[in-house]
């Protein structure tokens, strides 16, 4: 074997491991697409929220109002001290008083009367941003929202969700406790 390569196999060579370079670039940015395309919304699909009331109604508002509500919730949210970080800060407070000896039970209820008074206070507002933004909604797309909000929930990944979970104390009912 020859010490050096002739210029023509170095060629190949770099035209080789660029091609290869290109392929694994195509295959990761393909895999990516797949794994973003499960997370992307269209104006008919809910995102993904927590059960309860005031979540399924904003998640069914067309892209656009969704965006515009949950801005407002947003800055309504940060006047009232509603956050995450406010949420950490309480948490950390409940579990301090609850490690402490001997227990307060007073200063317990007191730290939750005041978060509950918070966001109680948060939960009012997003009722009225909500009505307000479903106030300015045609008939027709009050009833396109209203077809949206009856599917919301209803299926997760092509399975039934919760109303017809088959538990033990019957359909749709979680067993009953003693």
């Amino acid at each position: 074997m020859s010490a050096t390569a002739s210029p023509r196999r170095r060629l190949a060579w770099r035209i080789l491991t660029g091609l290869s370079l290109a392929l694994n670039v195509l295959v990761i940015a393909a895999v990516a697409g797949l794994v973003l395309s499960r997370h992307s919304f269209d104006g008919d699909r809910p995102p993904p929220m927590r059960p309860g009331f005031v979540a399924p109604m904003i998640g069914v508002l067309p892209p656009a109002d969704r965006r515009a509500v949950i801005s407002e919730l947003h800055g309504i949210g940060r006047e009232a001290g509603v956050t995450r970080a406010a949420q950490s800060e309480i948490r950390a407070d409940v579990i301090a008083l609850l490690e402490a000896e001997p227990f307060d039970p007073a200063a317990l209820e007191a730290l939750l009367d005041s978060a509950n008074d918070r966001f109680t206070g948060f939960t009012e507002a997003s009722h009225r941003v909500i009505a307000a933004r479903l106030a300015q909604m045609s008939p027709q797309e009050r009833a396109g929202y209203v077809d949206r909000l009856k599917r919301f929930g209803t299926y997760r990944d092509g399975k039934p969700h919760d109303g017809d979970r088959d538990w033990h104390g019957g359909r749709g009912h979680p067993p009953e406790r003693d």
